[in-house]
């Protein structure tokens, strides 16, 4: 699977607006992180029909959501 320049790109964008949803910057980089190792766990699963970059989004936005529950 070979990302375009636009997929980095925008995944580099999404990653950086992490710090915006997540105000403490370790945990923000503790849950980019942590989304770095479920998309590598689970890149089998992944479709290669269909974009990478929405796929990734989704891992992320649960890894997002995970993060709030517990810090709740």
């Amino acid at each position: 699977m070979r990302m375009t320049l636009d997929e980095v790109e925008a995944l580099a964008l999404r990653a950086k607006k992490l710090g915006s949803v997540i105000r403490d910057a370790a945990a923000a980089k503790d849950v980019l992180q942590e989304t770095s190792l479920v998309l590598f766990r689970r890149f089998a699963e992944y479709d290669e029909q269909r974009p990478f970059l929405g796929w990734a989004l989704g891992v992320a936005k649960f890894q997002v959501l995970g993060h709030r529950r517990d810090a709740a």
